[in-house]
């Protein structure tokens, strides 16, 4: 019964990490997107048509750039803490979330810059 219990606990703790991560991909994928549809519009008109998909609290840059830094980073923490104990696909999945959550990560500081 123990086993199943940590085999339920892992699990969820993977699908949290990929829901942090994933939300840290979609506001990227938001951002190319605007930029992309919009080659003709100023880079200021862009910035204020990819702050309307936002709430208000996430009205500046910083912030944005901050909250997907938290993401990754949570989502990374919460990968790494529990590949110890993973084989087979589960330690499969790990790698791949802490390889997007590196790539994210460095993605993210570089534009920051």
């Amino acid at each position: 019964m123990k086993l199943q219990k940590n085999s339920r606990k892992e699990k969820l703790i993977l699908l949290l990490s990929v829901f942090l991560l994933l939300i840290s991909i979609g506001i990227w994928l938001m951002w190319l997107y605007i930029f992309q549809t919009n080659p003709a519009a100023t880079q200021l008109e862009k910035i204020k048509r990819f702050h309307l998909f936002l709430p208000h609290f996430l009205d500046s840059n910083s912030r944005l750039s901050i909250l997907v830094l938290v993401l990754s980073v949570v989502s990374l923490l919460l990968v790494v803490k529990n590949n110890k104990q993973q084989v087979g696909w589960m330690k499969l999945c790990h790698i791949i979330i802490i390889v997007f959550c590196a790539l994210l990560l460095a993605l993210q500081l570089f534009s920051m810059m």
